[in-house]
């Protein structure tokens, strides 16, 4: 599974590592949905200060967990 977003790639950050995954979910105690980790594992988030996706921001894994926590 390595599909990306077409003409919205500019707006989207590369991949994070599964490490960096693991070291979140330890972090927040939990275990994200395999489907998200899907998604993080194509596009780590945005890299354009818009929302990407239906004007919504497509947060990295780090920037949830520190709006999160």
């Amino acid at each position: 599974m390595n599909q990306k977003a077409g003409r919205f790639d500019c707006y989207l950050n590369d991949p994070v590592l599964p490490e960096n995954i693991a070291n979140i979910e330890r972090q927040m105690g939990i275990e994200m949905p395999s489907e998200l980790k899907q998604l993080y594992m194509l596009n780590n988030g945005q890299n354009h200060q818009y929302g990407v996706v239906y004007a919504l921001d497509f947060l990295s894994v780090e920037e949830m967990y520190r709006r999160v926590y």
